[in-house]
């Protein structure tokens, strides 16, 4: 024992104290959003006598040497838990939307498809007693619910339409202002790897913010003297210390503010633009083609009857969208035609009528069979988007699992290694001791 043991005993110690130091924050942030656990580097010493690895004297041991701090995060498992993100993102945002689109209809029990079910059956029940004014009124009550329903299909499109062009300028925002944090980020990361300190937190920051934006688009990136470049397509989001900006070009469409250039989609942003471009133009499309054939058919029909006074049928419906599908004001039940005389018992034009679901217009098809075509696809688009956005979610809750066996803090570990380093302090304090006394026998004890 020397002066050295008592060097060996100090530098187990100090290693030992910020070792159970690291500790403490693991456990501290157990639940702190993209905390990634940290793990000391611990070496031993170089030996006293040998300098630049060259030998200069005898060999020295000079205990043990905290190399520095290590975030236990693989760079593999994040690319690979972005690219699942993007796609789970664009999964879910569209499982979200074919769920609200499916509801424009109405419920299955009572919603448009049922009211236009209604109309045809109020037809067929005023054919019984054609010149019963009750009926008559059905009828017209029965067309103002059909009406109604489209109408009210036709404001829920377009209140959809607004909810995804205010979601999409949200994320377009949201994006710029990741970017922007993201490049604040890089820079005091740099100055810190310059300054030699350490920058954990940072990087954690760092990381949680681009997990958060490739679920809003797809991104790639490329990491040099510790700051990130992040890419959409090939375009730099951010570079280093700076960042570009998107920008919403005509009809919404995401640009790149610095060249004008469509900014390559994906994530939620894909998934809000296809709803932009295709999704909801189709249904609003179905549905005035709906409220169109609908008011042909029967206005037609109608217009071949006559009304109880026996003078010719009018429309039935006034406008030609699903929008602006309307009863004739026009309309009063003793004006409804239910037969082709004014012949109290003549029912042969509401025979006709109520089988106008299935007349087959030429090149469009017969109004029942749209309507039903359009709810099952709502139906089975709403159905086959949930089942993709449930495997999305597997498949990046598996690799999110992966993710944090690696960086995530178990408490048990933990504490085992808690104990360990408690342990080593212990014994490196007691070495300590141990040459203390043995120097101050030598010191105070000998030669008296």
């Amino acid at each position: 024992m020397s002066w050295i043991s008592l060097q060996i005993g100090l530098t187990g110690t100090n290693a030992a104290r910020r070792a159970m130091e690291l500790v403490s924050e693991n456990v501290a942030n157990v639940n702190t959003e993209g905390y990634t656990r940290r793990r000391i580097d611990l070496a031993a010493a170089a030996s006293t006598g040998s300098i630049n690895g060259q030998l200069r004297g005898p060999l020295t041991p000079s205990g043990v040497t905290v190399q520095g701090v290590t975030r236990m995060r693989d760079a593999i498992l994040d690319d690979a838990y972005r690219a699942q993100a993007a796609a789970a993102g664009s999964a879910e945002m569209r499982a979200e939307l074919a769920a609200r689109s499916e509801e424009i209809l109405g419920p299955f029990d009572g919603g448009t498809v049922v009211a236009l079910g209604e109309f045809w059956t109020a037809w067929e029940q005023l054919s019984s007693n054609p010149s019963d004014l009750a009926s008559r009124a059905g009828v017209i009550s029965a067309g103002e619910r059909v009406a109604t329903s489209l109408r009210s299909a036709a404001h829920q499109l377009g209140s959809m339409e607004k909810l995804v062009k205010d979601r999409s300028t949200d994320v377009v925002h949201q994006i710029n202002t990741y970017a922007a944090q993201i490049a604040q980020l890089n820079s005091q990361i740099g100055d810190a790897t310059f300054r030699g300190t350490t920058a954990s937190d940072l990087l954690d920051r760092r990381d949680v913010l681009l997990d958060k934006l490739s679920r809003l688009v797809t991104v790639s990136l490329s990491v040099e003297n510790g700051m990130s470049s992040v890419y959409v397509g090939s375009f730099p989001l951010v570079t280093a210390m700076s960042a570009n900006k998107i920008e919403e070009g005509p009809g919404g469409a995401p640009l790149w503010a610095a060249t004008g250039t469509p900014v390559d989609l994906g994530g939620e942003l894909a998934a809000l633009r296809e709803a932009m471009n295709l999704t909801l133009p189709g249904i609003e499309s179905s549905l005035d083609e709906i409220a169109s054939v609908l008011a042909t058919v029967v206005n037609d029909q109608h217009q071949a009857g006559a009304t109880l006074d026996g003078s010719p049928g009018t429309a039935f419906f006034t406008g030609t969208t699903a929008a602006d599908l309307r009863v004739s004001t026009a309309l009063t039940p003793r004006a409804v035609a239910a037969g082709t005389t004014s012949a109290p018992a003549d029912n042969r034009n509401s025979l006709a009528m109520a089988q106008l679901g299935a007349y087959p217009v030429p090149g469009v098809g017969a109004v029942d069979d749209l309507m039903v075509n359009l709810a099952g696809q709502l139906g089975e688009s709403a159905a086959a988007t949930e089942q993709m956005a449930r495997v999305f979610s597997s498949s990046l809750s598996s690799v999110d699992d992966q993710r944090q066996s690696q960086m995530g803090v178990n408490l048990d570990e933990e504490f085992a290694d808690l104990i360990r380093y408690q342990r080593a302090y212990e014994a490196s304090a007691r070495v300590m001791q141990i040459a203390d006394e043995m120097l101050d026998k030598l010191i105070n004890g000998t030669g008296a």
